[in-house]
């Protein structure tokens, strides 16, 4: 299995009235595991919470929660010794940018993208 070699997000306003998630993760193969997931702003609060809440604990128990056009499901998988933070959500497809977005990244760097959610 590859290991990360460089992962790395960053938030902007984009479309108007969301925030969209930009996220990087290389691996050692050249593989870049990362994607964007775009939801409504309003919920920026929140979802910084719940990452927070999830980059904390093993046992963080799943979080599924629809917010305005968002549909979100939060959850840590992987392995004792390398743990994940997933974020999906399922963008009504009449919303803006409309369609499923998945990001799994590192606690270390979901911490990050709370702090980044925050301050956006």
């Amino acid at each position: 299995m590859a290991e990360i070699l460089h992962e790395s997000v960053a938030v902007t306003g984009d479309p108007p009235g969301c925030l969209r998630i930009q996220h990087t993760q290389v691996h050692t193969d050249g593989v870049d595991m990362g994607g964007e997931l775009v939801f409504d702003i309003a919920a920026a609060g929140w979802l910084a919470d719940q990452i927070d809440q999830a980059a904390e604990a093993w046992g963080f128990a799943e979080v599924d929660d629809v917010r305005g056009p968002d549909h979100f499901t939060i959850y840590v998988g992987g392995s004792d010794m390398q743990p994940f933070v997933h974020v999906h959500n399922q963008r009504d497809p009449n919303a803006a940018e409309g369609r499923v977005y998945t990001l799994q990244m590192t606690v270390e760097t979901a911490r990050s993208l709370a702090a980044g959610l925050r301050a956006a």
